[in-house]
């Protein structure tokens, strides 16, 4: 299933609304990207993930920020108006879902909830040569004022703020983003009924995920995606880019009008 439609497409390839049965509490970078293309496979709807933040429309963020500025009381009532308005996604995982899991469970009581692991050590090796280096490149003048000109800079300082508990554990070092990850998955046991989580590695494969859910293990095989490459090469091209446009095309840009004025006021 083609996972990159815009909403209006997806609405139109489902035959009626769909409610969000499934709730994601794992971490960013445990194997969200390979659950969230089983879903796919095994719901009719979709599964939202932090992705569908940076491809939806512009009001995606917006609404993102709102919930965290939120009180907890309010969430709920948010998060379950906005994925019944928009009736395509059968599951949600990753950021900033998992963020939030405690509010959509409330919102959707009957949903399951399916926390992915791995290794702590590992996970935070993977969440610090990628997505983390995201957050420092926001530090740099030419790739803030190059998001700013594309109109992309509210969208990744949301995520950025969204997912700012795990960059914290990350720069308190390996120790302390394994003592993170480890209170994560306690504190989520702790408050999920046993009957309704699932904790999953995505080297389990469909058998503990679809007995799980109550589906039919699908004959096609599980959807291992590794997207390492380019969850590291995104934050190094966004800033070649930028450096080439803020101090190359647009300073370019700016002595070409320069010298054209320069010109035109000698006539």
């Amino acid at each position: 299933m083609n996972r990159f439609f815009s909403l209006p497409e997806r609405r139109e390839k489902l035959d009626k609304k769909v409610d969000l049965v499934v709730i994601g509490a794992g971490l960013p970078k445990t194997g969200t990207s390979s659950l969230r293309a089983a879903f796919d496979i095994l719901y009719p709807g979709y599964c939202y993930h932090m992705n569908d933040v940076f491809q939806g429309p512009p009001s995606e963020a917006p609404f993102w920020k709102s919930v965290l500025e939120a009180d907890f009381e309010q969430r709920p009532r948010m998060l379950r108006t906005f994925f019944e308005a928009k009736g395509c996604y059968s599951a949600a995982v990753d950021n900033p879902v998992s963020r939030f899991y405690k509010e959509l469970m409330l919102a959707f009581p009957e949903a399951k909830v399916v926390l992915s692991v791995r290794n702590p050590i590992s996970w935070y090796e993977s969440v610090r040569d990628s997505i983390y280096v995201t957050k420092l490149s926001l530090q740099d003048f030419a790739v803030r004022s190059f998001l700013r000109l594309k109109g992309d800079l509210e969208m990744l300082e949301t995520a950025v703020k969204i997912t700012e508990p795990v960059y914290e554990a990350i720069e308190k070092g390996p120790s302390g983003a394994e003592e993170y990850f480890n209170t994560w998955i306690k504190e989520v046991k702790e408050h999920v009924p046993e009957d309704q989580l699932l904790i999953f590695e995505v080297k389990q494969g469909w058998k503990p995920l679809c007995e799980f859910l109550g589906l039919k293990v699908p004959d096609e095989e599980f959807p291992y995606v590794n997207d390492k490459a380019t969850a590291q090469s995104r934050p190094r091209n966004m800033k070649i880019l930028s450096y080439v446009v803020i101090y190359v095309l647009i300073p370019l840009v700016g002595l070409f009008a320069w010298t054209l004025l320069n010109k035109l006021s000698y006539k």
